[in-house]
């Protein structure tokens, strides 16, 4: 499940033994994603993408973590930086025989119930994405792109002023077929000025109606890598569900 979440929100990870620390239990497992910020140091195995938490190698017990990965060379993982965005910890019987907490199963015989927690890092992910997809021009940062599917507004769309009322528009049109989409209607502003500002909010698309538009086709970019397309203004709204 994990796995999958973190698939369709376009952030890879690794499954990282780790120490049970002061919650206990039988396992633990983190989930980490490369970062040159990140405050945890791995040892990765590229070929299985599996790691090792370097700090469980400090404890008596690190042979045991090491087994359980199948790992007999440590000098052969590679040492990477990474940033912890989900975990789980497996507490087996642990707490539910401390509080007495039982069931009867099939036998009639009172069991211990097994027990784990799961957590995923919701702030954590935000700022991941954001890094993974800042837009760099010249060497500069000028904002970041979110994944479509998990950007909350999947389109922004700019204008000359002269257009105003084709961009409103569209951005009802947009609205009302359930496609979440920004218009920026702030007066006194150049279409370059709204251009700058759009990598501000991470919206993934980019309509503009400027110059390029002759009355029939839409310019749209992607905001992460620049490419452009021109679509037809009546066959928008099916462009971007076929997005979804």
């Amino acid at each position: 499940i994990y796995m999958r979440i973190f698939n369709r929100i376009g952030i890879t990870v690794i499954p990282t033994i780790s120490d049970n620390g002061v919650i206990g239990g039988n396992v633990a497992e983190e989930f980490q994603t490369i970062s040159e910020l990140g405050e945890d140091v791995i040892l990765y195995d590229e070929e299985q993408n599996i790691g090792i938490n370097k700090e469980v190698l400090e404890y008596e017990n690190k042979e045991e973590y090491l087994n359980q990965l199948h790992i007999k060379d440590v000098s052969k993982l590679k040492e990477i930086k990474s940033i912890e965005i989900g975990n789980n910890f497996q507490l087996g019987t642990k707490y539910s025989e401390s509080m007495n907490l039982y069931y009867i199963d099939e036998n009639n015989e009172n069991k211990p119930y097994y027990m784990g927690c799961y957590g995923i890092g919701v702030g954590r992910i935000l700022a991941t994405l954001i890094e993974n997809n800042l837009i760099i021009q010249d060497n500069k940062i000028k904002g970041f792109s979110l994944p479509y599917n998990v950007a909350p507004y999947k389109v922004h769309i700019v204008y000359n002023n002269e257009y105003k009322k084709i961009a409103e528009d569209l951005y009802c049109k947009l609205i009302s077929n359930d496609i979440n989409c920004i218009i920026d209607d702030r007066a006194d502003l150049t279409l370059g000025n709204r251009i700058t500002d759009v990598g501000l909010l991470g919206t993934p698309k980019l309509i503009i109606i400027g110059n390029k538009f002759d009355g029939e086709n839409i310019e749209i970019e992607n905001t992460k890598d620049g490419n452009k397309e021109f679509i037809k203004l009546n066959c928008i709204v099916d462009y971007f569900k076929n997005l979804c």
